[in-house]
């Protein structure tokens, strides 16, 4: 009976335990900050494309940061739309292209970034810029409410290059260039 009882407590403790990281909880803030490779700050450089921040958004060292401003997580499944501030800017010439409000999703086949993009001033809309490649070894915990990942993949999606290659009158940018790798702390709530 002692041994029943002790069975069912260690259980017990365990299935809370998994529960207080299984439920989907909501980002309150954090930051993402970007790693830029080598290569991809290179390439920027050869094309003359300068990158600046935008808003909120901090450029220095060769990393950038985006302010977490909401979002939702599940554990149980590494599901989540993680929404930012602040974004970053590409310059060449008299053409301008702003990527503004990144948000990782992790909800589709693939995770990616998406962000709102501005042409010259006007409107392009919501586009896919970057594939992450997300394991399952990149997440942790610092503490119950606060979500890290380290060392994730980013690279520039096949669609993104395109649409840059067009709007900058080059060729040079191609789907999987590596952009550089991401870590990201956030404080979730219930």
């Amino acid at each position: 009976m002692k041994l029943k009882n002790f069975v069912v407590s260690s259980l017990v403790l365990a299935v809370s335990t998994f529960s207080a990281h299984a439920q989907t909880s909501n980002f309150s803030f954090g930051v993402t900050t970007v790693h830029l490779s080598e290569g991809f700050v290179s390439a920027l450089g050869s094309l003359h494309v300068t990158p600046s921040p935008l808003g909120t958004s901090g450029l220095r060292d060769g990393a950038i940061d985006f302010p977490i401003i909401e979002g939702e997580f599940d554990p149980a499944n590494l599901k989540a739309e993680i929404i930012h501030s602040g974004g970053l800017r590409l310059a060449a010439g008299g053409t301008t292209v702003d990527l503004r409000h990144f948000i990782i999703d992790t909800t589709g086949a693939k995770p990616v970034i998406t962000g709102f993009v501005v042409l010259d001033g006007n409107v392009v809309g919501r586009l896919t810029l970057f594939d992450l490649q997300i394991k399952a070894s990149d997440v942790g915990w610092e503490s119950k409410s606060v979500l890290v990942l380290k060392n994730v993949g980013v690279t520039l999606d096949s669609g993104a290059a395109a649409t840059l290659n067009s709007v900058f009158h080059i060729t040079a940018l191609k789907g999987g260039l590596d952009i550089g790798v991401a870590d990201l702390i956030g404080a979730l709530t219930n």
